[in-house]
């Protein structure tokens, strides 16, 4: 039960704020609070919805996204790249849409989350109110409690595609796939970065599959499929098997770089 709900006007008293009580958390749209699956207790909130952390401009080739920008902005603006929209559409209503911010994603860091495997693909960094920016996966490694002000998207030749597995419309999401890369002259994949969800309690980056897309025209299914079998990370559980698993990633895979290709060609 929330006790306490603090209301900041700038960043700088949002800061004060959380020092001066340390297990208060940041409330951004509030989707994560209010998920049926949420298991967190939240007794002492900071708001952020006054902080004006919620534009999308094109600064020094990089698009940046105030981190209380929602996922229905992010599906209008014209700024925002089609993989990132479809990221975002992957929160099928629209309602929730409205209130689900890309900040308050990457700070939960949801397990099945399709944003966060998006924009660790497209290299994009986190901007923080230390100052500094954080590569995704560094600041989920570092599980920092500083304050997200913004993500920045690198403007590059890169082509992203994000792909989400369940086994019905209205089941929960099993795995979920970012790749990206880019193409030499010749046609081979340079630079695949390869994210999934689904393998641990957050989005790891798979380098046995980046390694098997490198510098190659076509790819063998097989060949994926022989990798994805090989992790331990992939196992059976409640929901799918550990060989439905390994064939439907293997596939998925596939399909998100042959799409990437498409984009570059």
């Amino acid at each position: 039960m929330i006790r306490s709900y603090k209301q900041p006007q700038t960043i700088e008293e949002a800061v004060a704020l959380k020092k001066e009580q340390p297990d208060a958390d940041y409330f951004a749209g509030g989707t994560c609070i209010n998920h049926a699956d949420c298991t967190q207790t939240y007794t002492h909130v900071i708001s952020l919805d006054k902080l004006g952390l919620d534009s999308i401009e094109i600064v020094d080739g990089v698009v940046r996204i105030g981190s209380m920008t929602t996922f229905q902005n992010l599906v209008d603006s014209p700024l925002i790249m089609p993989v990132v929209k479809d990221a975002a559409r992957a929160i099928y209503s629209r309602n929730v849409r409205n209130m689900a911010t890309i900040g308050g994603n990457l700070a939960s860091c949801w397990t099945h989350s399709a944003m966060i495997p998006a924009l660790t693909a497209l290299k994009s960094v986190i901007e923080l109110s230390t100052k500094e920016d954080l590569p995704i996966e560094e600041f989920l490694d570092s599980q920092s409690e500083a304050l997200i002000t913004a993500v920045k998207i690198p403007l590059s030749n890169r082509a992203c595609s994000v792909k989400r597995v369940r086994r019905s419309s209205g089941s929960k999401t099993l795995l979920s796939f970012a790749v990206s890369l880019e193409l030499s002259e010749d046609g081979m994949c340079i630079d695949p970065i390869v994210i999934a969800t689904g393998f641990a309690e957050v989005p790891v980056r798979l380098s046995e599959i980046e390694t098997l897309l490198t510098k190659r025209k076509e790819h063998s299914v097989f060949e994926f499929d022989l990798a994805f079998r090989a992790m331990k990370e992939l196992s059976t559980d409640e929901h799918s098997s550990k060989a439905y698993k390994t064939y439907i990633s293997a596939r998925t895979v596939v399909a998100c770089a042959e799409q990437c290709k498409e984009v570059l060609a």
